[in-house]
């Protein structure tokens, strides 16, 4: 009994740090978002990152954005999720992939580790 109590607390604690980890952004229009590392811009470029050969790493993406006068450069590995902000539509968001990324586009970021640069989640506001 008590391995099955210590196991409910232990699944229960996980929900909750995913929870703080991945908020439901798919809801949240560009701009809402309150989190300290959330970067908002204008996508300057995206350019695909070759892996390395003899590796199995999955290749990631780099994309290119400006705030504020200042270029930064992301990346998008294979677990950073793309959504396309349909809000200015009156559609919720919905799921898109690198190529929604276009130059020119309203763009937002969530990069909990700056100095790995690696997006949890982007945002993209079609034109």
């Amino acid at each position: 009994m008590r391995v099955i109590a210590l196991t409910v607390f232990a699944l229960l604690g996980a929900g909750a740090a995913q929870a703080q980890v991945s908020p439901t952004e798919q809801y949240v229009p560009i701009g809402k978002t309150s989190a300290d590392t959330v970067m908002q811009g204008e996508v300057v470029s995206v350019a695909a990152q070759p892996s390395a050969a003899n590796t199995t790493t999955p290749s990631t993406t780099a994309f290119t954005m400006e705030t504020g006068g200042v270029e930064r450069t992301y990346l998008i590995g294979p677990r950073t999720r793309i959504y396309v902000d349909r809000s200015q539509q009156g559609q919720s968001n919905q799921l898109g992939s690198v190529a929604d990324l276009r130059s020119g586009r309203d763009v937002e970021a969530f990069v909990p580790d700056l100095s790995s640069r690696l997006a949890l989640w982007v945002k993209v506001r079609p034109q």
